[in-house]
């Protein structure tokens, strides 16, 4: 069995990107791919406290959805601090997959480069990524 089919479905969705960060991943294998995501975009880049008790009235409850919010308190603790990583809605994760796409289009490198706004030495090296990653290679 290979790295590739171990991996959880938003890890394989992305293989052309950076990993997830733990606790992105470990959200994606518990609640799925639009509960990690909804936590990155609601959360991700800053530091959260979390409460000591999830109730209804509980604003980041409503935001990131109140089972997440529990397994979070669970997991890291009432009261903790915890900083969220961007993961896959950074402008470098959005980048990377905008490469990816217009050169699975089958878009020269210097296409890509022009509309993306990067460099094409950045186009190539998101392709030799990508083709290393496809191989299993890290």
């Amino acid at each position: 069995m290979d790295a590739r089919s171990t991996a959880s479905p938003l890890a394989r969705r992305q293989a052309h990107t950076a990993p997830l960060p733990r606790i992105l991943e470990e959200l994606c294998e518990r609640f799925g791919q639009e509960a990690a995501h909804r936590v990155a975009a609601e959360l991700g880049g800053q530091t959260v406290n979390l409460p000591r008790r999830v109730g209804p009235s509980n604003p980041l409850g409503k935001r990131v959805g109140f089972e997440v919010l529990s397994w979070l308190v669970s997991r890291y603790g009432g009261g903790a601090r915890i900083s969220v990583p961007l993961g896959p809605v950074s402008q470098r994760a959005t980048r990377a997959r905008l490469i990816a796409d217009l050169l699975a289009e089958g878009h020269p490198a210097n296409v890509v480069a022009k509309r993306v706004g990067c460099s094409v030495r950045t186009v190539h090296r998101h392709r030799r990524s990508a083709t290393m990653a496809a191989g299993g290679i890290r």
